[in-house]
């Protein structure tokens, strides 16, 4: 926890997000089955689209709560949806 505020242990200690990560691996594992059709994949595309400018509202939101804390938790857990990568 960081100020008695933020969760910044388990999952959460190391992606800001995992359950977007984890709605967006269940949206690619329904289009699997598609093989190579690209129209298959509309789905994990969009939701995707989706879920990152909902993680950017997000982010000013809480940055605009939390202020400090939120610079604080940011340095602590850098990655806002999938480790090493976003």
């Amino acid at each position: 926890m960081i100020g008695g505020k933020l969760l910044a242990g388990g999952w959460w200690g190391r992606m800001q997000h995992p359950n977007y990560l984890g709605d967006i691996l269940m949206s690619i594992s329904f289009s699997l089955p598609c093989g190579t059709q690209l129209g298959g994949y509309f789905y994990p595309i969009y939701l995707t689209i989706l879920l990152i400018q909902r993680q950017m509202r997000d982010d000013k939101k809480c940055s605009a709560k939390y202020g400090s804390l939120w610079k604080d938790y940011c340095k602590e857990v850098p990655y806002k949806i999938v480790p090493y990568l976003y």
